[in-house]
């Protein structure tokens, strides 16, 4: 203070911290040069940090890379249901027509 050198000798009175960060909801990312811009962060909420990146390759193809910019895991997105499944017609064709015929006679 005033220029004035002071040692630390454990009895001066405590100063409270702060108990949360100023800003909660930012991070802040290192892109590795390996990772396409195009890439989204994967940010994992318990460690609050940037865990690795997704990048879209294709339509419902998508590039897992790790923080090294190494590729770590492929993803493709799963089939859909469709409405009107054609496999269900073997199943229920025989018996319906089974059903039908015995009901006609």
């Amino acid at each position: 203070m005033n220029g004035e050198e002071v040692t630390y000798t454990g009895k001066e009175l405590p100063v409270a911290a702060p108990a949360k960060p100023a800003v909660e909801s930012a991070y802040f990312e290192v892109r590795p040069p390996k990772i396409p811009l195009t890439a989204v962060p994967i940010y994992d909420e318990e460690e609050q940090a940037v865990i690795g990146y997704r990048n879209e390759r294709s339509t419902g193809f998508y590039e897992i890379y790790d923080m090294d910019g190494e590729i770590v895991g492929l993803e493709e997105k799963g089939l859909e249901t469709p409405l009107f499944d054609p496999i269900d017609l073997i199943l229920i064709l025989p018996g319906l027509t089974r059903f039908l015929g015995k009901g006609l006679f």
